[in-house]
């Protein structure tokens, strides 16, 4: 008789903690940034930043249990994320080791990679994300497809 009195509050504890470890006690920040595949749309120096070299697609997914990965356009790769406020680093990225048949997407790939690894800040703004590293002086550029239209991004 008295285990038919607890077993409806342990079910109700059951429930709670299971709605507890789907959000994985996320920020808000890092809640932003999950679950969306980001499109590469432009890197470089801030403000001079150049398109991608043509018939390359680099992507960035953040997974709600802080680890990165994506495609560099020729490899792809993944490593853990942080995310405080505005402030974003990434721990060690791996990546297959596949070569680019154009010289010119490897040198991207490197440059991505190295700017990723270095990455201290990001904005957020509609479907739009900007990591920055090197005290904000290179940026990579990204879009999330999944909503509104973007532009092409800067022109050279």
């Amino acid at each position: 008789m008295r285990l038919a009195a607890v077993a409806p509050a342990v079910l109700v504890l059951m429930s709670l903690a299971v709605q507890a470890q789907t959000g994985r006690n996320l920020s808000t920040d890092q809640r932003v940034l999950t679950g969306i595949e980001w499109h590469l749309v432009s890197l470089g120096p801030a403000g001079a930043e150049a398109n991608l070299v043509a018939g390359t697609t680099v992507t960035l997914r953040f997974g709600e249990d802080e680890r990165a990965s994506g495609s560099t356009g020729c490899n792809s790769y993944s490593g853990t994320y942080q995310v405080r406020g505005d402030n974003i680093s990434f721990g060690r990225l791996v990546s297959t080791r596949r070569a680019c048949l154009d010289q010119n997407a490897n040198e991207q790939e490197q440059r991505f990679l190295s700017t990723l690894g270095a990455a201290t800040r990001f904005r957020l703004s509609s479907n739009r994300l900007t990591i920055l590293s090197d005290r904000g002086r290179s940026a990579l550029n990204f879009v999330n497809n999944s909503t509104a239209e973007p532009d092409d991004g800067p022109r050279e």
